[in-house]
């Protein structure tokens, strides 16, 4: 069962410059420091999948999202969360506690696969993902890497892809957050 593209949601939050960009065809995981170690700017990447339509026993899940573009070779860690973000993203959304499900080293552009447990599968509304780099790196480091996000054309959206207990499967596309 494929579940139609619907409101915009998928976009990233850029520190310290305070910046969110729900707009653009891709999104950032991206970290800069200076010789000192300090952080000049980190940007992290949120997926959204509308998931209330899902029902029957999930066996297995796999976030898979498309790199357009790579900085360097570097670990990202991949968090979930139920519903965490509401109907928005926004700057407290930063550092809202998540679980983190994997790691996952990020060094060439194409398709990435995450498999996610089950269990965090929000089936009564938004499971939500948070990606970005590893920290801490050592200083004078810049490393990212450019995602396609909700906005981008269909065939570059990221899925959730839902394997049922009854051998069906269910993708699920990424959206956008759009304009605030």
């Amino acid at each position: 069962m494929a579940f139609p593209y619907s409101d915009p949601k998928d976009g990233y939050i850029a520190m310290p410059s305070e910046f969110i960009d729900t707009l653009s065809t891709v999104m950032f995981s991206y970290y800069l420091n200076n010789e000192e170690g300090m952080i000049m700017e980190e940007d992290r990447a949120f997926f959204f999948f509308d998931t209330s339509g899902v029902s029957g026993a999930i066996a297995s899940a796999l976030l898979k999202f498309k790199v357009s573009e790579v900085f360097g070779t570097m670990v990202h860690q991949v968090h979930i969360c139920s519903g965490c973000f509401g109907d928005s993203l926004d700057l407290a959304d930063w550092d809202i506690s998540m679980n983190l499900i994997s790691e996952l080293n990020i060094n060439s552009t194409g398709w990435k696969g995450v498999p996610v447990g089950a269990s965090g599968i929000n089936k009564g509304g938004w499971t939500d993902f948070r990606l970005r780099v590893k920290t801490p790196l050592p200083p004078n480091v810049e490393l990212g890497c450019s995602i396609y996000s909700g906005n981008a054309i269909e065939a570059n959206r990221a899925q959730l892809i839902l394997s049922m207990a009854g051998g069906e499967t269910q993708r699920i596309e990424g959206v956008s957050l759009g304009e605030f």
